[in-house]
């Protein structure tokens, strides 16, 4: 479960209903989010750190649930290629495919890192601007 994002809504008086709209998902995947069956997308953190008043990196999934998830993934991968109908397919387009999909993880996670890295930047150039009185 991830609990600071569930006691900082418990906090603040919000629904489940009342997260998902301003997340701007549905509130099954809010639910699924709340429960760290989903991730939260690293402009979602940025949303929820504004919201809370914390660091968007305390919303974002714990290394753990990444490691299990990462195991479910090549579980099902495994599954995937032992079907029959993969059994037609050539081997070099299997690495193709797997290519593909560790390129996509790859692009998803720099996204991420990006966001934050410029949210961490204009939080920095904030308080630059407040302390030099800038604004």
């Amino acid at each position: 479960m991830n609990r600071i994002l569930y006691v900082a809504r418990k906090a603040k008086g919000l629904t489940e209903q009342k997260m998902a709209a301003f997340l701007e998902v549905d509130e099954t995947t809010y639910k699924e989010i709340e429960l760290c069956l989903a991730d939260i997308s690293a402009a979602q953190g940025i949303k929820l750190g504004k919201l809370f008043d914390l660091p968007p990196d305390y919303f974002l999934v714990n290394e753990e649930m990444a490691s299990q998830r990462r195991l479910k993934v090549i579980q099902q991968a495994t599954e995937l290629v032992s079907q029959k109908e993969f059994a037609e397919v050539p081997p070099g387009t299997h690495i193709l495919i797997a290519k593909l999909g560790m390129h996509a993880i790859l692009t998803i996670q720099e996204l991420n890192t990006v966001l934050l890295q410029l949210h961490e930047t204009t939080m920095e150039n904030e308080a630059i601007r407040k302390m030099y009185k800038l604004k």
